[in-house]
């Protein structure tokens, strides 16, 4: 009997470990930042409009105002010492004209219509005389309120930020003055005969609003409201 035998050799071939691709991006990171503090590479935020102001207010000695923050009735200043002081106003203070803010100038001047505005307040026109137009009317965005004369208007004598329609009646002018923020309109009697007319019983000047509606309580208080339903600010009128 013939026995054979066999060795039987397995070949084992190293094997090289291998890197993957999220551990040598760590590596390189490592590498990059050897060496520096973990603040160096991150990247500081803008610098806010406050900020720009009152590096500016330190650095001169003077106060600076943050225009981003300017409107109508309030604005903020930067300080030298680094503090803020904020300014608000009840009524507005500026206006926007020509696309910068201008100091409010309610005088009234005569337009190429022969109406009347201010020279820098809120879009408030002034009738220049006759029945056409009305008495006086603000314009705000997408809102409107007008009131209209119950008589024909002459040519009204303008003062400063005040226009009268003399002699609306016998003995009775009509005066409109401008504000900041809108109109006033009232009556002017000039004697015991005026007061006496009875044509003074009961005036009615019409209104018309656009963008709001006007709503009227027992009192004869008038109070607007948008859209909505909501109440909104009453110009004076």
């Amino acid at each position: 009997m013939t026995v054979v035998s066999a060795a039987l050799a397995l070949a084992v071939a190293p094997v090289e470990a291998t890197t993957s691709g999220a551990e040598a991006a760590d590596a390189a990171a490592d590498e990059a930042a050897r060496g520096k503090a973990f603040w160096e590479d991150d990247i500081l935020p803008a610098a806010t409009a406050e900020e720009k102001a009152s590096q500016k207010a330190v650095g001169s000695g003077k106060a600076v105002e943050v225009g981003e923050l300017t409107t109508a009735t309030s604005r903020v200043v930067a300080n030298p010492d680094g503090t803020f002081t904020a300014e608000t106003a009840t009524s507005p203070e500026r206006v926007r004209k020509n696309g910068a803010w201008t100091a409010v100038d309610t005088t009234l001047t005569v337009r190429p219509d022969g109406s009347l505005a201010p020279r820098a307040a809120e879009d408030v026109r002034l009738s220049g005389g006759g029945k056409d137009a009305p008495l006086a009317r603000l314009v705000t965005g997408d809102k409107e309120y007008a009131v209209s004369s119950p008589w024909t208007l002459p040519k009204p004598e303008v003062d400063g930020s005040s226009a009268v329609y003399d002699s609306v009646l016998p003995d009775v002018d009509l005066a409109v003055q401008a504000h900041p923020d809108g109109f006033t309109y009232h009556l002017v009697l000039h004697s015991r005969e005026a007061a006496a007319n009875p044509a003074l019983k009961k005036v009615e000047f019409p209104v018309e609003s656009r963008g709001l509606s006007v709503r009227a309580d027992g009192t004869g208080t008038a109070t607007f409201v948008d859209d909505t339903g909501h109440a909104v600010p009453v110009w004076r009128c």
